[in-house]
């Protein structure tokens, strides 16, 4: 019969013991931590939303490019023409948070409070972009 040489796997301890990570961190360390996070998702909020801007005018150009081709006159692709158009149409919307973010960002920074309703309410923006789109193809028969 082999025996393990690794005293730790005799004595029955497991392998996060044996590597002694800590779990707890100090409090003071946890909340600038929490602060610093949040502090990077401001800007990364900012970064998203500026795409969403510039992804959103390059989609109406595409519109734009359909529109002058005829493809809104077919009957077969209007409705999903139409439908595409009111959801990129939705994403105007990212131009809110975009100027917010870029316009207010150490005054987002300064409360904890501040940085929950930005976060948060990208979240719910980029739910009801989806939504909306959803929604609109459903009401033009696309769907």
């Amino acid at each position: 019969m082999m025996t393990n040489p690794d005293p730790a796997a005799r004595t029955g301890t497991s392998i996060w013991r044996r590597l002694e990570l800590r779990n707890e961190l100090p409090a003071q360390l946890r909340y600038d931590f929490m602060v610093f996070k949040d502090k990077k998702s401001i800007d990364r909020i900012q970064v998203a939303a500026w795409i969403g801007v510039s992804l959103t005018l390059c989609l109406f150009g595409l519109d734009y490019f359909r529109y002058k081709e005829g493809g809104f006159a077919d009957p077969d692709q209007a409705a999903y023409l139409k439908a595409f158009f009111y959801w990129h149409l939705s994403g105007i919307l990212f131009l809110v948070p975009a100027l917010h973010t870029t316009f207010h960002k150490n005054w987002i920074k300064e409360t904890r409070w501040r940085r929950g309703i930005v976060i948060w309410g990208m979240v719910a923006l980029t739910f009801f972009s989806s939504w909306a789109s959803r929604s609109w193809s459903i009401c033009i028969g696309a769907a």
